[in-house]
């Protein structure tokens, strides 16, 4: 059974490149699961399956041309979708050129920058398969095989290289850590805990506010990263202490796909761009580290549950909704899926238009978690 799922976002006028991505990519198909909309089945909601699709994604290949950048739909629904999926759980992003484009100018306000984690982010900011200026149409025919052959194999490269979506949620309890964040004057003490374990250590250390601000005002990204890293772990005595009771050892810089749950309810906090967090120059986001805001308002209570039952998450539109949602669809399913030992797939579901969160009600969900970002327009009474 392949490990990893591919998404593959395109435009109807490029298909020939579609077509040719996938004959490569057919020699990686023990490993490796591809979806395109040529996977609806006759008579199914089209926008349902994308949906459904980019949410099981574990990367999205984007074959990029000027008429995938005019593709109302791409633009509109798939990509914001997919980048609010490379904060919220990782997804892995990234654009294969096809023909000639301005990808480069196109900069989506929604989406937080893979490195500096401030928002604005354009397909190009992401590592490619290629080069914008080297696409595939201006390539001979031997060219262009060679280019998606090498394509191919680096994609099940960098997924191979990934804990596939059963080995994830085996890790991710293991691999969470919460930070509570609590400023006094000019100090700030500072809780770790980890799940189904409570606090496990405490300490506090000085803080300046107006500096982290400044540095933001300047644009001193990595200066920046670094003194959110310092204040989320303090220096070496602290965070050696911290970091290697998640099961890992070695430098920060080093560990990979620790999910970082910042709870704080001081708004200039609540306001830095965490995932810009650095260590030493390097980028614990490219590390695959995930950040995390939760206010305490946010912390969940205690659920039972008799058995597992048909879930459902409800969140904004993709022009509404909050920039974590996707975020929160992971934990959603998460704590499910450590809550119940057998849990079926298709009992999970995520809906955000109206129209969508109408078909999902119907449906009877015994479990249904709305995510508004704090701030709730309207109140929903499920009754049985």
């Amino acid at each position: 059974m392949p490990r990893h799922k591919i998404f593959i976002s395109y435009s109807k006028k490029d298909r020939e490149y579609l077509d040719a991505l996938c004959v490569q990519l057919a020699s990686f198909d023990a490993e490796l699961l591809v979806w395109s909309d040529q996977d609806i089945s006759p008579g199914a909601s089209w926008d349902q399956e994308i949906r459904d699709a980019m949410k099981s994604a574990d990367a999205a290949v984007l074959l990029v041309s000027a008429d995938f950048l005019a593709t109302k739909y791409v633009v509109d629904v798939e990509i914001p979708f997919l980048l609010e999926a490379v904060t919220g759980r990782g997804l892995l992003f990234t654009p294969l050129f096809v023909r000639s484009s301005n990808a480069d100018k196109k900069t989506f306000k929604r989406a937080l920058h893979p490195t500096t984690g401030e928002l604005g982010a354009k397909i190009t900011d992401f590592q490619g398969l290629n080069r914008l200026d080297q696409p595939l149409a201006g390539l001979s025919a031997a060219e262009r095989d060679k280019v998606l052959s090498k394509a191919a194999h680096q994609l099940w490269q960098w997924l191979d290289e990934r804990p596939s979506p059963r080995e994830k949620r085996r890790t991710t309890s293991a691999r969470t850590l919460t930070v509570e964040l609590r400023p006094s004057g000019r100090h700030l003490d500072r809780t770790y805990s980890r799940p189904a374990e409570g606090p496990f250590r405490q300490n506090s250390a000085e803080i300046d506010l107006d500096l982290l601000q400044g540095l933001r005002r300047r644009g001193e990204v990595v200066a920046l990263g670094e003194k959110l890293f310092e204040l989320l772990f303090g220096g070496e005595h602290q965070w050696s202490q911290v970091l290697p009771d998640l099961g890992r050892q070695g430098t920060p810089a080093a560990l990979s796909g620790i999910r970082a749950r910042i709870l704080t309810d001081h708004p200039v906090l609540l306001d830095l761009p965490w995932p810009s967090c650095h260590w030493r120059g390097h980028s614990l986001a490219e590390q695959g580290w995930t950040f995390e805001l939760v206010t305490r308002a946010e912390r969940p209570a205690n659920v039972w549950l008799e058995a597992p039952c048909p879930a459902l998450m409800i969140s904004g539109e993709a022009d509404q909704a909050p920039l974590n949602a996707a975020a929160h669809w992971g934990s959603f399913q998460s704590v499910l899926h450590r809550a119940w030992d057998h849990p079926v797939a298709t009992d999970f579901s995520w809906a955000s238009r109206p129209k969508e969160i109408l078909d999902a009600l119907a449906k009877g969900p015994r479990l249904v978690y709305i995510y508004s970002g704090g701030r709730p327009r309207r109140r929903i009474r499920a009754t049985s």
